[in-house]
């Protein structure tokens, strides 16, 4: 009788569940860096986005570092990394990336 109980149960719950963890196919957009069938030596094409977050990880890193060996200039790099996001949320302007447009292309064309 409880596998019954059991199996009635896990019916109602498939049917009730079944879309809810599917996740919706997404079409790649037009005009990517790279086709994932074809060309897949420029995946690795450098861009803003990418430099950029190579640049953020890096300069935390190093101030992380500094401020774990004790000095005072690792909370000023980490301080000043921190403004900049700040900056770069309320106002959508972020001086590094406008610099970075003048020298490399958008990783994703719209």
């Amino acid at each position: 009788m409880p596998a019954d109980a059991f199996r009635a149960i896990s019916k109602l719950l498939k049917k009730s569940t079944d879309g809810l963890f599917q996740q919706p196919v997404r079409k790649l957009p037009e005009g990517l860096p790279y086709s994932p069938e074809k060309n897949n030596y420029l995946r690795f094409r450098m861009c803003i986005e990418r430099v950029h977050r190579i640049m953020m990880a890096s300069v935390i890193s190093i101030g992380a570092y500094l401020l774990y060996t004790g000095s005072v200039i690792g909370l000023a790099i980490l301080g000043f990394v921190v403004f900049m996001l700040l900056l770069w949320a309320f106002t959508n302007f972020c001086p590094s990336v406008f610099m970075l447009g003048r020298f490399l292309k958008p990783c994703w064309k719209e």
